[in-house]
C-alpha cells in the first residue's frame, strides 16, 4: 500500500475492525508501524537507498538508481 493505514486512513476505527476481522495479515516494512504491530508475520523491506533498480512515474519516463549502502542483514 505504500503506508501505515492504521496511522493514515481517515476512518482509522474502520480500518482496525477491517483489518482485525483478517484471519492473517502480512506487513512488509522497513519501519514497525502501528499495522505492523497487529501483523501474524512482519517481512523485513529495505529502503530506496539500500537497492538498486528502475522506476516510473505517470509520465512514462524511466529512472536507474543505485543503492547508496549496503541492506543491512537481520
Amino acid at each position: 500500500m505504500g503506508e501505515d493505514p492504521l496511522q493514515t486512513e481517515a476512518d482509522l476505527g474502520l480500518v482496525r475492525k477491517g483489518i482485525e476481522a483478517l484471519d492473517f495479515v502480512v506487513v512488509q516494512d522497513i519501519f514497525m508501524t502501528k499495522t505492523a504491530e497487529i501483523a501474524d508475520v512482519l517481512l523485513p523491506a529495505t529502503s530506496w537507498g539500500e537497492h538498486g533498480g528502475v522506476f516510473t512515474c505517470a509520465d512514462r519516463g524511466f529512472q536507474r538508481f543505485e543503492k547508496a549502502i549496503p541492506a543491512r542483514a537481520t
